[in-house]
């Protein structure tokens, strides 16, 4: 038996290799999927929740544990978490406070008693006002609005070109 150890010492070292190459590639397939989640969502009126349960998050008692993502319904944004979505496509919703038309005729949406401070408008710019021939309907309405998010003044906001990009709720 030493002998033969002695002689094939090689050919033992590439089989026990062999075989813990085996079990990692096994233990690999055999792993749960990357991340699986399960969005509830559920609208409180002004404090809206969504609750996400994820396949690798921490359990307890076999049950996943929720994580609770603020503001967010029905794949919309809240108006107060837009600046999160800074240069993507998104739709943001939110109760339209006030409707402000400018002396050179651009419309702004305001979905906060203080528009310096908002956290969010929507704007139409004259040249697409004919598209929104009736923009005061929207005040005092909750809206979803969606486009690109972009900055302005450091603020975020969405420009309205057509009607397709609001739909009250």
């Amino acid at each position: 038996m030493k002998n033969f150890l002695a002689n094939n010492k090689i050919i033992i070292l590439i089989a026990i290799v062999g075989f813990l190459f085996g079990v990692i590639v096994y233990l690999f397939q055999n792993q749960k999927p990357a991340e699986q989640s399960l969005i509830f969502e559920e609208n409180l009126g002004s404090n809206e929740v969504a609750l996400e349960v994820s396949s690798t998050q921490p359990e307890i008692g076999g049950q996943p544990i929720a994580k609770e993502q603020t503001n967010i319904v029905a794949g919309c944004a809240s108006y107060l978490d837009a600046g999160k979505f800074i240069g993507e496509e998104k739709c943001v919703t939110g109760k339209v406070d006030n409707i402000y038309v400018s002396s050179g005729g651009t419309t702004f949406f305001d979905f906060c008693p203080d528009y310096k401070t908002c956290a969010f408008s929507a704007v139409i710019f004259k040249s697409d006002s004919f598209n929104f021939p009736e923009a005061k309907q929207y005040q005092g309405k909750t809206v979803e609005i969606t486009g690109l998010v972009k900055t302005y003044q450091g603020r975020p906001e969405i420009i309205l070109n057509n009607a397709d990009q609001i739909k009250i709720k």
